[in-house]
């Protein structure tokens, strides 16, 4: 688990896993954000003169936030 791989000591582990496990409340409400956050195309987005620009960045953002995402769902499968 990438959340704890900067800890040595297995006790320091555990207990920081234990500490995320109870923070779901603000890992939801982050999650939630998140997905409001996430771009959604429109006709408009395609009008524009620097499309491509445009687009490169919103598939930027949207991988940022997928990864986010990733981070955050580590306690949604226990």
């Amino acid at each position: 688990m990438v959340w704890v791989s900067h800890l040595k000591e297995e006790k320091d582990r555990k207990d920081f896993e234990g500490y995320l496990r109870n923070s779901t409340t603000i890992f939801d409400r982050l999650r939630g954000i998140l997905h409001e956050k996430k771009p959604k195309p429109s006709k408009q987005d395609y009008e524009k003169a620097s499309w491509a620009y445009y687009q490169a960045h919103q598939n930027g953002r949207e991988e940022a936030i997928k990864e986010i995402l990733d981070l955050i769902n580590f306690y949604v499968d226990k």
